[in-house]
């Protein structure tokens, strides 16, 4: 992830002549032709609802549901401003001419969007249809078109009239079996009384009632055989009929058991002649004589199916879940066929292909980085990494991990001058199983059921991890992190899941250069949270991540993030407990600093798709770590920070806070940034447009700030307090993006127009008492340069 200042142009006339060729540019494509008597533009389409009985939220959402349905839609606008219809009439007055950009433009061109009757009548019939599969059978649809010279605006107005809801249910098979079953679970059905008579909502219940069925035995049943809903209506009472036809040619559905399950543990795409079987657990392995495989015990209890079971798809597709995980195997195939022996009975067969064991990978980055205010002047920075990887560790499924990544940033202008330098050497040892090493799982699960709730067994991996970092800023600082924990990602279902670090032991050296002792001894806060050797230990739970994402609700997409970190807290609960009786410390023991604290953070980010897929997205990011003794600080390298391509993409990383502290504004000559906090508050907003090609585009707003807690030693300026609101720091730009499928290329170009603390009119907008100019904008904007989107 890299990050840049703006890069410096020759002056303002050189900026305002790029910006007048550009105008003349796209100007230039502007045209227009004469249109006929009876030629339209369609300038707008509009819905309206009449006599909806429903909340206003409701009527909203089928008014974008409607809206999907239109067959013909106005002329849409290039970056805003530029209408495509115009740019298709300048390409047809062009035609036979040589052009520049002709084959851009042709992709960005439309035709002229004429008022059509014919696909008036075809969206009304669309309309009319999708608001009957709703359940509205009596709806209406009618239009009016509202010319003004030569455009057109047309609105269908619809009559919803009366909903239909559902009185009672009954299933209908010839094959009693089924029809039973169905009936014994008419309570999960998904159209009870009082639901609509909706299409969709018969489909998720078809899907229900195949689930069901060839959980049973009944491999052969598909949703064809669930033929179309039956509503009579006739009645007072909507009773709904759902059929269920009979195979052809037989007169009831087959259930089947399983007679084999074969297992081919090392599956190749030449010929495969087994030479080694076992049978395990009543499942047949057959195997190739080499050495990529997995031993059978660690694959058997990943078959969910046995033979004597029914037929169960649910359980097949466990065991494809199961063994997806194994990251040693490329390809998985589960084929199911019948049993040419026993006409009753299937066979499962499990086709595994195995992965290479051993991967090694190498890459390298580049990045820039532009310093006005520093002698270095620019920063050319480089890192590399190579990645060693053994995807089966004694034929156990285990995955063995080592990388070695480094970067350094080097003047441009004289490659003998380091500004900063970092080395990560990472590895872990992951094994295919759960294993509840420190038994926080089983205690947690014991308080759980004196809540009377149930902990699910959790399908995870166990990682244990060893890694060392070491960055060193040139003339400030260095430091040496050593840290292992034991890891898990844990998905709870689709939308969820959980990442989690029961023990975690992590060892922090610093040492502190003479440019950089100037800063510490005017911060005394920075002083007690930056120099001293620590340790972070937690024994139960190290760091605790929640991922949920829900799912689309038109258009609407929302996101929740929640982490939590402690370190000290089992130090904390043994220290209290010997102060009782008088007895000294661990941390008076340990002869180093033991760090106690506790760290929350929340993220909600929310996702709205428009109809020609630029979206809309929000999000609001909040925070608090404190220690756990009243004396104590939190380390400078678990605080929060701001700025950089991330976050306040006007400020650079660090740059902003502690809250109206002005400690940036006096940053020395090599251009780097110390600022943390305690909380920390950030709200983004974010527009994304499709450009051209791979182009896309964004408009963005970045506000926020982090803050010290009251009495922590540091200047009254950075704590929190009642003026809080006003520190707000804010700042907006413009991002330009390429899309390459597997990654995004972003640069992003942010402008700052509120500083976090009031200038010498005590002003906090940067152009409330000034004027405005490009060099101001320039001097308070950053240049970012990174990957993926910012959130």
């Amino acid at each position: 992830m890299f990050y840049f200042r703006s890069p410096v142009f020759n002056g303002d006339k050189g900026i305002a002549l790029c910006l007048f060729g550009m105008m003349i540019l796209l100007t230039s494509c502007l045209s227009t032709r004469p249109l006929g008597n009876e030629e339209k533009i369609l300038s707008k389409n509009k819905i309206v609802l009449k006599s909806f009985q429903g909340k206003n939220s409701e009527s909203l959402k089928l008014k974008e549901e409607l809206a999907t349905l239109l067959k013909q839609k106005p002329n849409r606008r290039w970056l805003f401003i530029f209408n495509r219809r115009n740019i298709y009439y300048y390409l047809e007055s062009k035609k036979n001419k040589k052009i520049l950009f002709k084959n851009t433009l042709q992709k960005i061109a439309e035709p002229p969007a004429f008022v059509d009757n014919k696909l008036i009548s075809a969206t009304e019939s669309n309309m009319y249809n999708y608001m009957f599969n709703k359940g509205y059978f009596n709806v209406s649809i009618e239009h009016k078109l509202k010319t003004s010279g030569s455009s057109a605006i047309v609105t269908y107005i619809v009559y919803p009239n009366k909903l239909f809801l559902i009185d009672s249910l009954f299933y209908e098979a010839r094959d009693s079996a089924i029809e039973n079953l169905l009936t014994s679970t008419k309570n999960e059905s998904l159209l009870d009384k009082g639901k609509p008579i909706d299409n969709l909502l018969f489909q998720s219940e078809k899907a229900r009632i195949t689930r069901l069925l060839t959980s049973k035995g009944y491999a052969e049943f598909n949703p064809l055989y669930i033929q179309n809903l039956d509503a009579d209506t006739s009645s007072r009472k909507n009773i709904v009929k759902i059929e269920i036809s009979d195979p052809d040619a037989r007169t009831a559905h087959k259930r089947y058991a399983i007679s084999q399950i074969n297992v081919y543990t090392n599956f190749g795409p030449n010929q495969f002649i087994p030479t080694q079987a076992e049978k395990l657990d009543s499942v047949t392995f057959y195997r190739q004589p080499n050495n990529f495989y997995i031993v059978n015990k660690n694959i058997a209890r990943r078959v969910m199916p046995r033979p004597g079971m029914l037929y169960n798809k649910s359980r097949i597709d466990s065991t494809y879940n199961k063994l997806s995980k194994l990251e040693f195997y490329k390809f998985i195939n589960i084929e199911t066929r019948r049993d040419s022996v026993d006409s009753n009975s299937v066979i499962h067969n499990i086709y595994l292909t195995p992965n290479n064991r051993w991967v090694f990978d190498i890459g390298a980055d580049i990045n820039y980085t532009s310093l006005r205010s520093s002698n270095l002047s620019s920063l050319f920075g480089v890192s590399g990494f190579a990645l060693l990887k053994n995807r089966n560790i004694a034929h156990s499924g285990t995955v063995f991990s080592s990388r070695i990544e480094s970067g350094a940033e080097i003047s441009f202008f004289n490659t003998s001058v380091f500004n900063a330098i970092n080395l990560n050497f990472n590895n872990s040892l992951t094994f295919p199983d759960f294993y509840d090493i420190t038994g926080s799982y089983g205690i947690s699960r014991t308080i759980a059921k004196v809540f009377r709730h149930n902990l699910f067994h959790p399908e995870t991996r166990t990682s244990f991890n060893l890694g060392f970092e070491l960055v060193s800023l040139n003339n400030y600082f260095r430091y040496l992190s050593v840290n292992n924990s034991i890891s898990y990602d844990i998905p709870v279902d689709l939308n969820r899941r959980l990442l989690a670090t029961t023990y975690q032991i992590s060892l922090y050296r610093p040492e502190v250069f003479k440019g950089f002792q100037p800063i510490l001894d005017s911060n005394k806060f920075l002083q007690s949270s930056f120099p001293q050797n620590r340790l972070f230990t937690s024994f139960f739970l190290g760091q605790l991540q929640y991922y949920f994402q829900a799912r689309n609700k038109f258009r609407w997409s929302r996101t929740f993030i929640a982490s939590l970190e402690t370190s000290g807290l089992e130090v904390s609960v043994i220290d209290g407990l010997a102060g009782l009786f008088g007895a000294k410390s661990i941390s008076d023991y340990a002869g180093i600093e033991l760090s106690k604290f506790i760290k929350l953070e929340f993220d909600h980010r929310w996702n709205y798709q428009f109809k020609n897929k630029n979206a809309l997205v929000f999000r609001i990011n909040y925070g608090a770590v404190t220690p756990l003794n009243k004396s104590g600080t939190v380390p400078y390298i678990r605080q929060f920070f701001m700025g950089g391509p991330q976050s306040l993409r006007a400020w650079r990383l660090r740059e902003p806070g502690p809250g109206a502290d002005k400690q940036s504004l006096t940053v020395n000559n090599a251009g780097n940034y110390y600022s943390s906090g305690d909380l920390k508050i950030e709200a983004n907003i974010e527009y994304r447009f499709k450009i051209y090609w791979r182009f896309e585009g964004a408009i963005f707003t970045d506000a926020g700030n982090i803050w010290l807690w009251p009495g922590s030693g540091s200047k009254t300026e950075g704590q929190i307090s009642s003026l809080a609101y006003r520190q707000i720091a804010a700042g907006s730009g413009l991002g330009i993006r390429m899309d390459f499928t597997y990654f995004l290329l972003r640069l992003d170009y942010g402008m700052k127009w509120r500083n976090p603390f009031p200038d010498n009119n005590g002003h906090y907008g940067l152009y409330t008492s000034d004027k405005i100019t490009l060099q101001r904008i320039k001097d308070n904007s950053s240049l970012h340069l990174a990957l993926n989107y910012p959130f």
